[in-house]
């Protein structure tokens, strides 16, 4: 390639295409290469669209650790751990991360930046983006007593939502009457937006604004001259830039080891399930958060989303899961016991084991810019991380809830995690004596 652009971006998802748009439309040359024939696929085509700060939360939690032990016993649970090599020190870290302080902290980063995005998302589509957007609201519905009250009390003080009686919950959701919630909670200013539509707009604005695309490029390695990534190489070509973002999704991490740089990311699959749209179906995305199952009404469809499995890199459809997640949903939406699915697919999720995603420039390789392991919100964060990319490139300061997730902090990670575990172990050999 005779070019050498501002910005090579890697990873035409959601993420990428909007760190190519935030770019572009500040005036720089970009590319963007991608493996798949298009833009849009993988997990950017597979989750809720969910447009909703007050929900996005890190993956490390204490009710997540529980749920993965108990899925080692059913495997048809919402999350499931299925242990395998490189899950075992990821874990470590993620159980460091679970709860107390660090998840307090890790939360409160995650719902400034997802407040901003949104906020972005709004200004998109008020710009003319046909990205589906949607400020509709949305209602947590809860089936056990002791979540629904426990819910109620966070919220009830909150003035951008309200806590639904039983009743209420089934006069404003017919299609759930016979669910047997307990209550819900309302939460009127947040909404969605359809990820296939929000990346085919990003892919034409960023068109209009000169970005080249190139499909079918399969990243083999990140190139590098000393101590600077300076492009990448493809199995069938070799492209340069004076900065490389690298937003790949899972596949992340295997190229940023490319040159020598670790990024913990492990894929987490989630399951979607698109069913004909009838009438009388949710107006609004419903989470039933005791199921921790999503449905996101779209004009032509109704999508249902669920389940976070830990299981491998390379997992294919299980169907037991699929009639799983389908019947829990038939029980939620009790018309859906007589729709069939018209689409079933997984997509993996690129997560961190301290919920943070990495976004920032690597200390260790200059030029390396990261835009990865957002999680189960690559959309909502999709925006910020773009305008984050451009401010680093800009040398502008990020400001201190995006310090949180600079790539470089897994190395003090691992030892806060050494530490941990060297001290357990003393503990229970003190114990022992």
């Amino acid at each position: 390639m005779t070019e050498s652009p501002d910005a090579l971006i890697v990873g035409a998802g959601a993420v990428g295409l909007a760190c190519a748009y935030e770019l572009a439309r500040h005036g720089a040359n970009v590319v963007v290469l991608d493996a798949a024939p298009r833009a849009g696929t993988g997990a950017s085509m597979t989750n809720a669209g969910l447009l909703v700060p007050s929900h996005v939360d890190p993956l490390p939690s204490w009710g997540n650790i529980r749920a993965g032990l108990a899925s080692m016993v059913s495997r048809e649970g919402p999350f499931q751990l299925e242990p395998y090599g490189s899950l075992a020190p990821w874990m470590a870290r993620f159980v460091y991360h679970a709860g107390g302080e660090r998840h307090r902290r890790a939360a409160n980063h995650l719902r400034t930046l997802a407040r901003q995005s949104f906020a972005m998302h709004k200004a998109y589509f008020d710009s003319g983006l046909a990205t589906g957007y949607s400020q509709s609201g949305m209602i947590d519905i809860f089936h056990r007593r002791s979540s629904f009250e426990r819910a109620a009390t966070v919220q009830r003080n909150r003035t951008d939502c309200a806590v639904l009686t039983a009743a209420e919950v089934h006069d404003f959701l017919p299609a759930c009457q016979a669910s047997g919630a307990v209550g819900g909670v309302r939460f009127e200013q947040e909404g969605f937006c359809d990820s296939t539509s929000l990346c085919t707009a990003l892919v034409r604005e960023c068109e209009s604004l000169g970005v080249r695309f190139i499909y079918g490029a399969h990243v083999t390695r990140l190139r590098q001259h000393r101590e600077a990534v300076t492009g990448a190489d493809t199995l069938d070509a070799t492209y340069t830039s004076r900065h490389v973002v690298l937003a790949a999704g899972s596949w992340s991490r295997k190229i940023a080891a490319t040159a020598g740089i670790n990024v913990p990311l492990e894929p987490g699959t989630g399951y979607i399930l698109d069913f004909d749209s009838v009438e009388g179906d949710p107006t609004m995305p419903v989470a039933f958060a005791d199921h921790r199952m999503v449905v996101t009404p779209y004009p032509d469809r109704l999508r249902v989303t669920g389940m976070m499995l830990l299981t491998g890199p390379r997992p294919s459809i299980d169907h037991r899961r699929v009639g799983a997640l389908r019947g829990e949903a038939s029980r939620m939406i009790p018309s859906l016991m007589h729709r069939r699915p018209r689409k079933v697919q997984i997509g993996q999720r690129p997560c961190t084991p301290d919920g943070l995603p990495v976004i920032g420039p690597s200390e260790r390789r200059t030029g390396l810019i990261m835009a990865t392991g957002h999680g189960q919100s690559g959309i909502i964060l999709a925006p910020i991380t773009g305008r984050l990319v451009h401010s680093y490139i800009a040398d502008s300061a990020p400001g201190e809830h995006a310090q949180a997730c600079v790539p470089d902090r897994f190395s003090s990670m691992r030892t806060q995690v050494g530490t941990l575990c060297s001290s357990s172990t003393a503990a229970a050999s003190g114990s022992r004596h």
